[in-house]
């Protein structure tokens, strides 16, 4: 028997969360996408501190790890569980056949030296959630998505065998976070969500003035008390971290998403007649222009981090510097070409 619950690409692919999220809602992406485009605007980041690397993510994501990005999906029936529930006499494959026949697909983490689809097979422990959601039963293979290869997003088929060895050789690392033994079962369930003018426009002028209007974060971070910047003070981080090179690359990945999520979102409300038409075409040529950059300020510091070549460090804060003003210009552009109701 085989089933494969519905599952696409997605337009976002820099963390686990949001990439697992937006495959499962985006094969009805004409349902998803009036909340896609008034989300996933506003960007948060921290500098790194007492020897913790600093972090970038969508504001959306950002939770500080109490509240997975999962629960605050309407399109998506989220139940959270433990790993240490599965009796130890059952088999992990009869399970996930099980909870894919009732329309879930499964977050949970594995092992990934034992998953031949991975660069690190065979060759050290990573643990990492993988998102399964389907399975053939007769070619004893289940679907997965994960960064497999190169810290890629991308689909692939692993082996009953390897998927049985990867869960059960989990091997909880010292210090390692708790949720790491979580397990989450995601169910599609179709939403009729409205677009917000407002909440666009609201999430829009926060960016531009790099502030919080919301202040969810020091709900959520109320343990670690991290100092967060917002919108576009994520330049004058990224900014510092390349001048003192340090920082984690998906800080770069997060910017290239936000890019090509604005070009989804101004493509979308052209459509929907929410810009006015005069504006339409600078608007999308800003959002191609400022994608295009982003691509290439991220390969920038991708080879930089790996030739050391002094002459990229100062490339890459010009480009940071072009971004900020080009992406000023832009947010303005679009916030006077909203109509609103």
């Amino acid at each position: 028997m085989k089933k494969v619950l519905p599952f696409e690409y997605p337009p976002i692919t820099s963390y686990t969360n949001l990439a697992n999220s937006l495959g499962i809602l985006w094969p009805d992406k004409d349902r998803a996408l009036p909340w896609f485009c008034d989300h996933f605007i506003q960007l948060a980041i921290t500098q790194q501190e007492q020897n913790r690397i600093g972090a970038g993510d969508f504001y959306d994501d950002f939770t500080g790890g109490r509240n997975p990005f999962y629960a605050q999906v309407p399109f998506l029936r989220f139940y959270k569980s433990s790993r240490e529930l599965i009796p130890d006499s059952a088999a992990i494959t009869d399970c996930l056949e099980n909870w894919i026949d009732h329309n879930y697909y499964i977050d949970l983490c594995l092992n990934r030296n034992y998953l031949s689809c991975g660069d690190v097979y065979q060759k050290r422990d990573l643990l990492h959630s993988v998102l399964i959601y389907g399975y053939d039963s007769d070619l004893k293979v289940v679907y997965g998505a994960d960064f497999f290869k190169q810290g890629k997003y991308e689909c692939a088929r692993i082996p009953y065998e390897e998927i049985t060895q990867a869960y059960q050789n989990f091997n909880r690392m010292e210090n390692a976070p708790f949720w790491i033994e979580d397990l989450f079962l995601l169910k599609y369930v179709p939403c009729d969500y409205t677009f917000q003018t407002g909440l666009l426009k609201q999430s829009l002028e926060d960016y531009l003035s790099s502030c919080d209007s919301f202040q969810r974060l020091k709900y959520d971070d109320y343990r670690n008390k991290r100092n967060y910047q917002y919108g576009i003070s994520y330049y004058d981080v990224m900014y510092k971290n390349i001048q003192e090179k340090r920082g984690d690359i998906r800080l770069f990945h997060v910017l290239c998403d936000h890019k090509a999520a604005m070009s989804v979102r101004i493509a979308y409300l052209a459509e929907q007649g929410y810009i006015r038409s005069s504006c339409v075409d600078a608007l999308k040529e800003q959002s191609r222009v400022m994608e295009e950059l982003s691509v290439q300020f991220r390969n920038m510091t991708i080879k930089y981090v790996l030739t050391n070549q002094e002459n990229l460090v100062h490339k890459a804060l010009e480009l940071c510097m072009v971004l900020k003003q080009k992406d000023i210009g832009f947010t303005k552009a679009f916030l006077d070409a909203i109509i609103s109701p």
